[in-house]
């Protein structure tokens, strides 16, 4: 059964804990689907919409920090000696060092336009990133996920297959471009050394 299927069945908790659960690094498919369902229910009178987009920030910003804290929490030491048993040292330096350089933009960023918010809310954690900040920016990426895909839901709700098709090549699309970015970056870089 997937995560649509349970918003159906048990309404806006499943919606909410699923949410966190993503947001901590928990895989869980059909979230997406799920976002714009709820805009769709709402739409329907059957929830209301604030409470929707309230909910899900909420739960979003909470897989954050917990995701977050728990990293600092362990300990920077701690995780690099995890990080020399499995042989993730050079990755992990490697990350922390690009973390400490792009800073906030890569956590908006990250809320909604790759999968890898979980990564940096852990990375964000451990490298002591100022908490205050990581909140700001975790609620400003988080809020425009959540608005990106239950706003739709909610005027669409007639099309809500039709949307998920043209939103999921957009994923697919946006991603693109970042890694072509990114790539154009890179060769810039080199050839200014």
């Amino acid at each position: 059964m997937d995560l649509s299927a349970l918003l159906t069945h048990y309404g806006l908790p499943v919606l909410f804990v699923g949410t966190a659960i993503c947001c901590f690094g928990v895989p869980m498919p059909g979230l997406s689907l799920a976002l714009v369902a709820a805009g769709s229910f709402a739409r329907r009178a059957q929830w209301s919409l604030a409470g929707v987009l309230f909910g899900v920030v909420a739960a979003a910003v909470s897989g954050d920090l917990l995701a977050f804290w728990l990293a600092r929490l362990a300990g920077r030491q701690r995780i690099l000696d995890w990080a020399d048993r499995l042989s993730l040292r050079h990755a992990l330096d490697k990350a922390v060092r690009y973390q400490a350089r792009v800073q906030g933009p890569s956590i908006f960023l990250t809320r909604w336009l790759v999968p890898l918010g979980p990564w940096v809310n852990f990375n964000c954690g451990m490298a002591d990133y100022a908490s205050h900040k990581f909140l700001t920016w975790s609620l400003l990426g988080q809020s425009f996920w959540v608005l990106l895909y239950v706003i739709p839901g909610y005027f669409f709700q007639d099309r809500v297959q039709q949307l998920l098709e043209v939103m999921g090549a957009l994923g697919w699309a946006s991603l693109a471009v970042l890694l072509l970015a990114t790539l154009s970056w890179r060769v810039y870089q080199l050839r200014s050394s």
